[in-house]
């Protein structure tokens, strides 16, 4: 690998000496500023070049969705499926020329055109530089250029058919996701706490060649996963959500702070407060159950203890147990996970998920599900509703690629995608 030093100037600021390896992380280098050694605060409502104010009650059209292309379905034929007939392709990701690249675990990432293809094998499986174990976030430019993120291995890598692959490897702990899209990625970085849950102030920063974040795009609030002076990750209540967050093709982000209250807040590619959503969801807020509560407990300890939850009323859950060291271990995670459902919320978050369809505007999951259905609303890119579309659990929007919205089916654990049109 070639590297160059060079000084870059962006919006009229000089930023530090650092060096370029490549053209393929350039982009990567906007959010420089001058300000980049200043602790940054959340920008104030007022900084927002537009506001918008969901009401409740509001007349929010139903909208459908028409089927254009669909490929990769279990079992079918009808495409040029054959790389992954034998495999469970577990994502897929949209590119700026309307291409879908799946990852397997056994073919790895492989891309498909706009009608259903067969175009190229991407890099390949295993831990060699420009190899992947896992990816969970991928784009793609019109010239084929792929950047994607394994954190399995907290590596970026680039891909370009006929050159050598390019790696970065992020090593910053504090780092919580990684999107990408386009020839650029991004980093939600979230400091420790002194203990889980506790709001702090997050980063949305753009990764460098070498690895490291560059000074903040945006400052965010977040939860605390970690703990401070113990490395660890913990669960900080039921129903609060992991950072909800989503890269747009132009650079934008659109961000949802972790809340019980409406809140959207998109930035663009430079870190401009750009648009703020506030109010309330056109319909009530679903509340949280006891029995949803129980049943995340009895998830966590399934997951931890690797056996079933003991039955209620089987520990003190207020006072230590004098029992065998083996019921000790099971009570204290008894009790670990009573003291999270009390204090997790009783409404469940107005959104759960959030995809940037930029420049257009965005597509928002909302906590009500009705038969295995889920309802979605659609914005424009002012803010304004447009509209609501009724999605399976399994199906979620990926991107879009002029007039057509791809959704992937992950049913049965086994990812699908399909071009499909709005219908008004």
């Amino acid at each position: 690998m070639t590297w160059r030093p060079g000084i870059i100037r962006i919006n009229g600021c000089p930023a530090k000496r650092i060096h370029i390896a490549w053209r393929g992380f350039a982009s990567v280098l906007v959010a420089l500023s001058c300000t980049e050694a200043v602790e940054r605060s959340p920008a104030p409502d007022h900084e927002y070049q537009s506001r918008t104010v969901w009401k409740a009650g509001a007349d929010v059209p139903q909208l459908s969705l028409r089927s254009k292309t669909t490929y990769c379905p279990s079992g079918s034929s009808r495409s040029d499926c054959w790389a992954l007939d034998n495999g469970t392709p577990k994502d897929a990701f949209v590119t700026t020329n309307g291409h879908v690249v799946f990852f397997d675990h056994k073919a790895g990432l492989v891309e498909m055109d706009s009608a259903g293809h067969h175009v190229a094998d991407l890099g390949r499986l295993g831990t060699d530089p420009g190899s992947y174990r896992r990816v969970t976030s991928l784009g793609g430019s019109a010239a084929r250029t792929f950047t994607m993120w394994d954190p399995f291995l907290d590596r970026l890598t680039v891909i370009k058919p006929g050159q050598k692959p390019r790696t970065a490897w992020v090593k910053d702990p504090r780092v919580e996701a990684v999107l990408a899209a386009d020839t650029f990625a991004v980093a939600l970085s979230v400091p420790a706490a002194e203990a889980p849950g506790v709001r702090v102030l997050a980063t949305i920063a753009s990764i460098l060649p070498n690895g490291k974040l560059s000074s903040s795009i945006a400052t965010v609030v977040a939860l605390a996963t970690t703990r401070k002076k113990r490395e660890i990750q913990a669960i900080p209540s039921f129903f609060w959500p992991r950072p909800i967050w989503s890269l747009g093709q132009d650079g934008s982000v659109t961000y949802v702070p972790p809340d019980t209250s409406l809140r959207i807040e998109v930035y663009d590619s430079a870190g401009h407060p750009k648009l703020l959503v506030t109010g309330e969801l056109p319909f009530p807020g679903e509340p949280v159950t006891q029995r949803e509560i129980r049943e995340r407990q009895e998830s966590f300890y399934q997951t931890v203890m690797h056996e079933p939850m003991l039955p209620a009323g089987s520990c003190n859950l207020t006072v230590q147990s004098t029992d065998t060291l083996d019921s000790n271990i099971q009570c204290a995670t008894a009790r670990f996970l009573d003291a999270v459902g009390k204090r997790s919320p009783r409404l469940h978050p107005p959104i759960t998920d959030v995809v940037s369809i930029a420049p257009q505007g965005f597509w928002v999951k909302t906590s009500r599900i009705r038969s295995d259905s889920a309802t979605w609303l659609v914005a424009d890119n002012t803010g304004k509703l447009v509209g609501s579309v009724m999605l399976k659990v399994a199906e979620r929007p990926i991107g879009h690629h002029r007039a057509l919205i791809a959704i992937a089916d992950s049913t049965d654990g086994r990812t699908s995608v399909s071009w499909r049109e709005v219908i008004q």
